[in-house]
């Protein structure tokens, strides 16, 4: 009988804490794919940076949502579960790990120092074109790679890989998510804003609303 009992506490464990959420994670992945072709779509079309960098912020958002339910549930079911055996330091020392990679994805101070930095460099250009335009071809491609991880990122719920190994491809995802996100904001104070400050009026205080607000997102997300 107590054989048993040890048997259905291992059997207990023996899926990831997310599978009975599994549906609505692999559902929220499709969509986060799909905001990343949009993503490709828009910088493919050449539209406005500050508009794909509204589409990345959400973007963001929806994947750091995904990465924190799994989270929650890695503790509840993965640490609580190994509470008081053998594995307990272990599963506590992978949780504050994840947990560490995820604060570090919000680097607010390089996010704020473009804005102070790129300032400092005029481009003598009508602006017909946003100022990505020289590094599209990179975006695209770097883009690209952030749906391949998406994709990659939904195969493992699918296939119930192990809860951290998930986060550890989300945080690379996010990262990369972001320094396109950083590249396209450069881009853009270098470009669109110190174009409107050099040209003044009104649309020079336009130009830096947006820019603010969205480092604000940025760094909200």
């Amino acid at each position: 009988m107590s054989e048993q009992i040890a048997s259905a506490a291992v059997d207990e464990h023996a899926h990831h804490g997310y599978v009975t959420r599994k549906d609505d994670y692999l559902k929220r992945l499709r969509r986060i794919e799909g905001q990343a072709r949009g993503i490709q779509r828009m910088v493919d079309e050449e539209k406005y940076c500050i508009d794909i960098l509204t589409q990345i912020s959400a973007m963001t958002k929806a994947v750091q949502m995904v990465a924190m339910g799994l989270l929650d549930e890695h503790i509840r079911h993965c640490v609580v579960g190994a509470a008081g055996g053998p594995q307990a330091e272990t599963k506590l020392k992978e949780a504050t790990g994840a947990i560490g990679r995820l604060i570090r994805l919000g680097d607010v101070d390089r996010i704020e120092g473009i804005a102070e930095n790129a300032t400092t460099e005029y481009v003598d250009d009508p602006g017909a074109h946003p100022g990505y335009i020289t590094r599209k071809d990179d975006y695209l491609k770097r883009l690209r790679r952030i749906e391949g991880q998406a994709r990659g990122i939904q195969r493992m719920v699918d296939e119930e890989k192990y809860c951290i190994d998930i986060l550890t491809q989300i945080s690379a995802m996010t990262t990369a998510l972001q320094m396109v996100a950083m590249g396209l904001l450069e881009d853009h104070i270098g470009h669109c804003v110190v174009d409107a400050a050099a040209a003044g009026g009104p649309e020079a205080e336009a130009k830096l609303k947006e820019a603010t607000d969205a480092i604000a997102r940025l760094v909200r997300s």
